[in-house]
């Protein structure tokens, strides 16, 4: 394996997320390059895609030739792309991948991960997680703000380290380019004071006190009895 590569492949693998996949598991040495290829493929040197059995995501092998891997969607093709990245041997200054004829054998469709943007969590973290979870083969991930994002209005609703709309809009295509489904989630509305239950804040009180009227007295949900 020549950790500097050229590949035709499905041109939404050309993406910053995909690249630098590829330079970490080739030891910060690698560059790879994508020409676009047909949909839902990666082909590295002169190896023949395989073909898709039924029921499958996706179809990988390695050969002499090379390496390739036909997806049944562009999930299952990154999916296929993370078990290749994963099967890279290093051994001194060269780089090795076995040779290897796989399809994905899962028997969970829909693999979900929930995490939670608590305000200790910085952008960089939350990627982190992203790119983790790709590796580990999840389909979808629920993502929480747990007054980490913020609104146009009533500015309480967030921390001031909160990530912008830019900011999350960066976390989404981070999910994308990796095949995932992110699945946002916004706790407001509902246990809009667990994190104080949990873990002694509460993102709107803590800045205004004088807002405790908006909640129920047991200090858990929006109080919308208070209504006018």
């Amino acid at each position: 394996l020549t950790p500097t590569a050229t590949v035709a492949a499905d041109p939404r693998m050309c993406n910053p997320s995909v690249k630098a996949l590829w330079r970490s598991f080739s030891l910060g040495k690698g560059e790879l390059t994508v020409n676009p290829g047909p949909e839902c493929s990666f082909r590295l040197g002169e190896t023949d895609l395989p073909a898709l059995p039924e029921g499958k995501e996706y179809a990988l092998r390695v050969d002499e030739k090379g390496a390739a891997i036909v997806g049944k969607d562009y999930g299952g093709l990154m999916r296929g792309f993370m078990s290749l990245l994963m099967k890279i041997e290093h051994s001194e200054n060269a780089f090795l991948i076995q040779s290897v004829e796989e399809c994905s054998d899962y028997h969970i469709q829909n693999r979900f991960l929930h995490i939670c943007v608590f305000p200790e969590n910085d952008l960089y973290f939350i990627k982190k997680l992203v790119r983790l979870a790709a590796l580990c083969q999840y389909t979808h991930i629920v993502i929480e703000f747990w007054g980490m994002l913020q609104y146009d209005c009533m500015k309480e609703l967030a921390w001031p380290q909160a990530f912008t709309k830019d900011q999350a809009r960066e976390l989404i295509r981070e999910c994308r380019d990796l095949g995932i489904e992110p699945v946002p989630m916004f706790n407001q509305l509902g246990h809009a004071t667990a994190s104080r239950n949990c873990y002694g804040k509460h993102v709107v009180l803590d800045q205004n006190p004088a807002l405790e009227h908006l909640f129920t007295p047991d200090g858990w949900a929006w109080n919308i009895a208070s209504a006018p």
